[in-house]
């Protein structure tokens, strides 16, 4: 069987530049945006494509119809 994790961020691909009050400001926004919309469909669909993604770290083995079939299982 089968067992893998993958983790996804409401934060990620954000700079934080600006200095201390450009990330307070930036930080407001943020808290605004996400309580007026629901972002976790969209988190979601990143985790799971992170997870369900042949070949990649702690993502599925692949399949017996691909050509990379055995080369990634564990020892």
């Amino acid at each position: 069987m089968w067992s893998g994790e993958a983790t996804a961020s409401s934060a990620e691909n954000k700079s934080s530049s600006g200095g201390l009050v450009g990330m307070l400001v930036s930080a407001l926004i943020d808290q605004i945006v996400e309580t007026l919309s629901d972002r976790s469909v969209q988190i979601a669909e990143v985790a799971n494509g992170r997870l369900l993604y042949a070949g990649r770290s702690g993502g599925l083995l692949h399949g017996p119809r691909s050509p990379k079939y055995g080369a990634d299982s564990k020892p």
